[in-house]
């Protein structure tokens, strides 16, 4: 939050794709993401080989592989599904 607002003090321009210094990467994936979401501080993913994917703290596990392209839609927490 403070980077934003010193990039905006400072004139940065806002694009599309928001203001570059507000972010700081962690960590990278060396996979393909095809859909993914957020659930708490856990990112879940399908990638392009057609695996379910979570990564936490930078630690990736396969939770499962599928046998068909499917495409991750969201998280309902009231029923712990993905």
């Amino acid at each position: 939050k403070d980077a934003v607002q010193a990039a905006i003090a400072g004139g940065a321009t806002v694009d599309d794709d928001g203001i570059e210094v507000a972010f700081e990467p962690l960590h990278e994936i060396s996979d393909k993401v095809v859909s993914g979401t957020w659930v708490g501080d856990c990112f879940v993913y399908v990638s392009q080989a057609q695996r379910l994917t979570s990564v936490v703290a930078g630690c990736q596990e396969t939770i499962a592989h599928l046998d068909r392209v499917q495409y991750l839609l969201g998280y309902l927490p009231d029923q712990s599904k993905l």
